[in-house]
């Protein structure tokens, strides 16, 4: 009964050494895989900006009437969206607090964003002497 006791102990310990072996090795994983997803959104989101500069300005160069459609993926942690009188701009959360992803433009822009993840269809189009933004419904 003795030797049947030691070897459930002996068990309990190397399983308790593993667990506690393996923990770190989680909670690592986890935080690279948090790391990894806001950079991507980050980056997805800064793509998304200079899209929409890009286009903008190439619709005011060909001159007015000109509009297109873009439809774009904005990504989950998009706090807010604003299009500035030079510049396109994303306010997006991450786990250290707010960060500010941009792209600025060398014409005039107006109009809105969507302010919520997922696709959505932007009208730009060349008016006198700006672009206007807008969204699709």
């Amino acid at each position: 009964m003795l030797i049947k006791a030691q070897i459930a102990m002996e068990y309990l310990l190397i399983l308790g050494i593993t667990l506690i072996m393996l923990l770190p090795i989680f909670v690592i994983v986890y935080t690279y895989t948090t790391i990894s997803d806001d950079q991507i959104s980050q980056r997805q989101a800064l793509q998304i900006a200079r899209k929409i500069v890009d286009t903008a300005e190439t619709v005011y160069y060909f001159g007015e009437p000109t509009k297109t459609t873009l439809e774009l993926e904005f990504p989950s942690n998009i706090k807010t969206a604003v299009v500035l009188p030079h510049t396109v701009l994303f306010v997006m959360e991450t786990p250290v607090g707010d960060t500010d992803i941009f792209s600025d433009s060398q014409i005039n822009l107006t109009g809105e964003l969507p302010q919520g993840s997922g696709t959505y269809k932007l009208r730009i189009q060349a008016l006198s002497n700006r672009v206007n933004i807008s969204i699709v419904e």
